[in-house]
């Protein structure tokens, strides 16, 4: 099944989203963004940093073979633009940061203080623009979640025939850039302007 984002473009629920085997296909690889506006955050704690599978392969179809738009499926290759993008955000937050690969915090190094651990909830790009959203959850070494929040950036290609789709994917992709740019600057915000680095965690889980 899939949902309507508010410009009449496609949402495709995760787990449908990550490629299928099979058909032809071309891909437009999204590119990282490592030069995110703003200052050090400096959050004074050592971060691990998790990064899913679902997360670095996650390609989402733009519109598919077949149609008056297109011969072929088209691709958007979000993946590795969102594991660098998250990977920036993170050094950039905390005090020092590495990648780890558990999403459980208690099999962390005992040198590092929290897990951050980002994920995408709702992905769409298509001819009318694109929307991202992710969570973005941190938590203490005993597993207790201390910082939860999530953000959705959508942006708008100003373009919606679709009988010319294939000269303009382009601006498809472009939309799906800007709001990756969006998506990580305000995860950077959140996590540094949020005063839950300033209260200590419990030492133990509830």
């Amino acid at each position: 099944m899939e949902a309507r984002i508010p410009f009449s473009g496609w949402v495709t629920p995760l787990l449908l989203v990550v490629a299928a085997a099979g058909g032809c296909k071309t891909m437009n690889e999204i590119k990282p963004h490592p030069a995110l506006a703003g200052p050090p955050g400096n959050i004074p704690l050592r971060a691990g940093l998790y990064l899913s599978p679902v997360l670095c392969r996650l390609q989402v179809p733009m519109w598919r073979e077949g149609t008056l738009i297109s011969l072929n499926t088209q691709y958007a290759v979000l993946g590795p633009a969102l594991a660098a993008d998250s990977e920036t955000v993170v050094r950039r937050a905390f005090q020092h940061a590495v990648l780890v690969n558990s999403p459980d915090p208690t099999q962390m190094s005992p040198d590092l203080d929290v897990l951050v651990i980002p994920e995408p909830e709702q992905v769409g790009v298509g001819l009318e623009g694109a929307v991202l959203r992710m969570r973005w959850t941190v938590k203490n070494r005993a597993g207790r979640t201390v910082y939860l929040n999530s953000f959705r950036s959508a942006k708008y290609s100003g373009y919606n025939d679709t009988f010319f789709a294939w000269e303009h994917r382009s601006q498809a992709i472009a939309a799906m850039d800007s709001a990756m740019e969006e998506q990580f600057n305000k995860a950077f915000a959140g996590m540094t302007t949020s005063p839950w680095y300033g209260r200590p965690p419990p030492a133990t889980a509830p």
